[in-house]
């Protein structure tokens, strides 16, 4: 990973999307991103400046630089605890984080050094150039109810200051998408078949069976893919199918420090067009398909405390009795372009090094 810092004194300049703070001495402290959404491929290059402007001199044990990514999850709940006279509600608090990066850089001076440094007055700027690490995962937020979660990217800048003094500190959030090659992953690009049976029940008598065989040439996409699906329905019992529905769904669970307590939400995130009835000793075949929306990858593409998961959902609807359900697990990728099979690592990261900063949608967010 290579960065660099370096100072250069230019014509002042009012930053955008930056924090100021202000003493009797600094005027201006902020660090200003040069991508103004603030948003990055994970294993892409990030660039900008920390910018001061001070009146008087200024002591200082160096101008450093913090690059920090971090998720965490946090939720309450009651549970019932003794028995009889003595049982009662007590709510836990449970909870979970992990680091993905924590780095700080120098901009002016280095670790260790005593307040004997001097920053002039003027208006100073300390561009910088920062890689992110190649597999952190995608900026995520979810604040709903009890459940509190987030994977956040902060940058920190500070004026170091003497041990009896507090620092000067400025930060600024930016946002990641992760990079996670689907291609990769062998059986998310082999065909699956999911074979489903079910008789319905009459008093004594069964009826049925009613089958249906869901065939996909692969499980893998990205975002902006086309999955298509074929379903093969036959229907040997005396009730009618009155049609068949297929939609995207997404199951996010949320696991604290110890892996027995988990909170796992459903919701959907787009359905297909319906497909034919079928009558009774019928038979039918239908071909739908999805476009992948623009949403996370699978897991964040590298969080294990919030994990993402995606399924297909076919339903065949049977009039007056419930539904035969099939589910296939899908796997969703995110890249700023479509990777080769054969790929490895060091050459993912070199596609998309460089590629244009992606644009951070609120399906980001949720």
């Amino acid at each position: 990973m290579q960065t660099f810092l370096r100072q250069q004194n230019t014509k002042y300049t009012i930053p955008c999307k930056t924090s100021l703070v202000r003493n009797m001495n600094v005027k201006l402290f902020s660090v200003q991103l040069d991508n103004s959404s603030r948003t990055y491929f994970a294993g892409q290059y990030i660039t900008g400046k920390i910018i001061i402007g001070n009146d008087t001199e200024v002591k200082t044990r160096g101008i450093a630089l913090r690059f920090s990514g971090t998720a965490s999850v946090a939720w309450m709940e009651s549970v019932e605890e003794g028995s009889g006279d003595s049982l009662r509600s007590v709510v836990k608090q449970h909870a979970n984080k992990e680091i993905y990066m924590d780095e700080e850089l120098y901009a002016f001076g280095r670790a260790g050094e005593p307040e004997d440094l001097i920053i002039q007055p003027g208006h100073h700027e300390y561009p910088f150039t920062y890689q992110l690490p190649p597999n952190v995962p995608s900026t995520f937020k979810y604040d709903q109810g009890q459940i509190h979660a987030n994977v956040t990217y902060i940058v920190e800048a500070k004026i170091k200051r003497s041990a009896w003094k507090s620092d000067h500190k400025t930060s600024l959030e930016f946002f990641v998408k992760a990079v996670m090659n689907v291609n990769r992953y062998s059986q998310a690009s082999q065909p699956v078949v999911v074979f489903k049976e079910k008789h319905l029940c009459c008093f004594c008598c069964k009826d049925g069976p009613i089958t249906m065989n869901i065939k996909m040439a692969k499980t893998g996409y990205f975002p902006g893919d086309t999955m298509s699906f074929s379903v093969d329905v036959v229907n040997l019992s005396s009730k009618r199918i009155t049609g068949i529905d297929a939609v995207l769904e997404q199951e996010t669970k949320f696991v604290s420090t110890s892996m027995d307590h988990v909170k796992v939400f459903h919701e959907l995130v787009m359905k297909a067009q319906s497909g034919p009835s079928v009558e009774s000793s019928g038979t039918e075949n239908w071909v739908g398909e999805v476009t992948i929306p623009d949403v996370l990858p699978t897991n964040l593409g590298g969080c294990h405390i919030v994990l993402r998961s995606y399924t297909l959902k076919i339903n065949a609807n049977i009039a007056l009795s419930r539904g035969l359900k099939a589910v296939v697990p899908v796997v969703i990728g995110s890249a700023p372009k479509k990777i080769g099979h054969n790929q490895d690592d060091s050459q993912d990261i070199k596609s998309y090094r460089n590629s244009p900063s992606p644009t951070f949608h609120d399906t980001y967010r949720k």
